[in-house]
């Protein structure tokens, strides 16, 4: 219509997706750790309802999409043990598989935590399967990670 004006909408900033990509972890985790049996993101396909969508405008995976499509590879047929308990400030949730047990941890708040390695660790994995280095005998942690270990 004459004289009508479209606001372009910006993409997201980078931050903001690694916000969505964390909370992904944290929302799938303690959902599947209460027994919750389904957990819906709204929207899926992109960009979604203030760019929420698990795929942007054109229909390409965003970081969510990328840290949920691992936590699914990652803990495929695991049992979901127990929430364990080592420092308070951080969430662990602790599942089994018959070849490792897998924690999936991060901060209960806004600050960066730490916590010992376990000694028993196979390797740390950010949200999107990529492998960090332990380092030395604590572990920082700012934001969701994955730390498998042995059974």
């Amino acid at each position: 219509m004459p004289g009508w004006k479209y606001k372009v909408l910006q993409a997201a900033s980078d931050p903001f997706y690694e916000q969505q990509a964390n909370y992904v972890v944290r929302l799938y985790i303690r959902n599947w750790a209460a027994g919750i049996a389904g957990t819906i993101w709204y929207d899926f396909e992109g960009p979604g309802w203030r760019y929420a969508g698990m795929l942007d405008g054109y229909q390409k995976p965003k970081p969510d999409y990328n840290a949920l499509k691992f936590l699914l590879a990652e803990l495929q047929g695991a049992i979901f043990r127990r929430e364990v308990s080592v420092n308070k400030n951080v969430q662990i949730y602790e599942f089994v598989l018959p070849e490792k047990r897998v924690w999936v941890l991060w901060p209960a708040g806004d600050n960066p935590q730490e916590i010992n390695t376990p000694s028993d660790i196979l390797q740390v994995l950010d949200i999107y399967g990529n492998a960090l280095p332990p380092a030395g005998i604590t572990l920082q942690i700012t934001n969701p990670i994955y730390i498998e270990l042995k059974p």
